[in-house]
């Protein structure tokens, strides 16, 4: 312990549900965060994780959006109820739906499964898989 307690953990404020106590690095001010919980105080979940209040309720930290790449128009979520943000005719909590059944889901989102659009160079049956 220095002068002034310098260099000692110090009391800075930080968010009890995201932080793992209410100490901090004293040099940066940084709390030491839950996984995917962010900010100088562990005050928000970080991109491309939501739900920081589900801590209260058993879980480690925020939680993985899970956003289907193909059908989302980014990585990132509704941080209250982890709703992911879809491309036009796409849907679901994941964006991992088509709105229309005829349609499937490509990398730019729904096609019409006979439209060319979907030679995403993906198999189209288990006989095509590759097993290594």
């Amino acid at each position: 312990q220095g002068p002034d307690n310098a260099g000692c953990p110090s009391l800075c404020g930080c968010n009890k549900i995201g932080s793992y106590s209410e100490t901090c690095e004293p040099n940066t001010e940084q709390c030491r965060c839950k996984p995917g919980v962010g900010g100088l105080k562990c005050d928000r979940c970080e991109p491309g994780y939501w739900g920081l209040p589900k801590i209260t309720s058993g879980h480690q930290g925020c939680l993985p959006c899970g956003c289907s790449t193909m059908g989302s128009v980014r990585e990132d979520c509704e941080q209250m109820t982890g709703r992911c943000v879809c491309k036009p005719g796409v849907q679901g909590h994941k964006c991992d739906a088509c709105s229309d059944p005829e349609q499937l889901l490509g990398h730019n989102g729904c096609v019409a499964a006979d439209s060319g659009e979907m030679a995403t160079g993906l198999p189209s049956s288990c006989g095509e898989l590759t097993c290594f």
